[in-house]
């Protein structure tokens, strides 16, 4: 595969392919995968829109022409849109099609156009595909690749070959290649929200940059949930060249994230006054007829009422008050 790419040759596929490719040293692919809903040339504007993503010119005219290309826009503006791209890298990249059995009719058909007019795709075209037996469209694509003298391998992803990890990551960017080291440093598994607080970056950003990896052909695996996992290979080769100082600052920062906060210092509470007791005063009376109520000393006086319902005795002390004459009325 490293051959014919290096040649220029395209290249036919027989199984499943690793997520560490084996291209040539410092070559970039744009991976594309044909395991979603199927739409006219689905898989070709994807491709597209994502080269304009790379160079970052999504917002380009031809990012209008390629979202239009179902509409009846004319379909150079998807090869336009790649041959920018070839031209970025100096010819040094690919584009990959995974499981091009499963992709549209329009965009089989239109691949088939580019291999078989020399010069209209500006770079070689792998196409992928697991099933044993290709028919159709799919069988029409592969006739025209070994026409165009296309390479034909099998794949076995346990035994695929060492991948030279260092050429790889030459090819990514001097920002996207920290955040990927950084990425390394946090763990095999990791979030991109530790990267992103990590490297001080938008999540966005991380993402941005695992995607970059991703088609550059990085063991980037997404398990859902910003949550992401490497190869060990690649690990070892993204830790080796980090200084030390730096990977405990990136761990530091990242730890943040997940730190409990810190309690603050409760304060005791305030003691509340009580409420000074009622002073009590008992005095011996003369006799034993003085009444038990005129025992306390109260602060305010009684209602009637109050002093109604008050011990039997108060009143009985009061009747025995009264003169002989006098009713209770009085």
């Amino acid at each position: 595969m490293q051959r014919a790419l290096a040649d220029g040759r395209c290249v036919l596929v027989r199984g499943t392919l690793p997520m560490a490719l084996p291209v040539p040293p410092g070559w970039a692919v744009l991976r594309v995968r044909c395991d979603g809903p199927a739409k006219p040339l689905g898989v070709l504007r994807e491709a597209s829109f994502r080269a304009l993503q790379w160079l970052g010119e999504e917002h380009a005219l031809d990012a209008a022409g390629v979202a239009r290309a179902h509409e009846g826009a004319r379909a150079d503006a998807l090869v336009r849109a790649l041959n920018r791209l070839a031209a970025k890298v100096h010819g040094s990249c690919c584009l990959l099609v995974e499981g091009y059995e499963a992709a549209d009719a329009a965009s089989l058909a239109l691949l088939r156009q580019w291999v078989s007019l020399p010069g209209t795709l500006r770079m070689p075209v792998v196409l992928a595909h697991a099933a044993d037996v290709l028919e159709g469209d799919a069988l029409a694509l592969a006739d025209a690749l070994r026409e165009a003298g296309a390479a034909e391998v099998r794949a076995d992803a346990p035994d695929a070959p060492e991948t030279d990890w260092g050429s790889l990551l030459r090819a990514l960017g001097s920002d996207d290649l920290l955040t990927l080291r950084a990425a390394a440093v946090l763990g095999p598994r990791f979030e991109a929200g530790d990267v992103a607080l990590a490297r001080e970056l938008p999540v966005v950003r991380v993402l941005e940059a695992l995607q970059r990896a991703r088609e550059l052909g990085a063991p980037v695996d997404d398990l859902g949930d910003e949550t992401f996992a490497l190869a060990d290979g690649i690990v070892r080769t993204l830790r080796g060249p980090v200084l030390p100082s730096l990977a405990r600052h990136w761990q530091q920062r990242a730890s943040a994230r997940s730190r409990p906060a810190v309690a603050t210092q409760m304060q005791a509470p305030r003691a509340v006054p009580s409420m000074p007791l009622a002073r009590v005063v008992v005095s011996e009376g003369p006799s034993d007829a003085t009444a038990p109520e005129s025992a306390v000393r109260r602060s305010a006086p009684q209602p009637r009422g109050r002093r109604g319902a008050l011990d039997g005795t108060v009143a009985d002390a009061v009747h025995e008050a009264l003169p002989p004459d006098a009713t209770p009325k009085d």
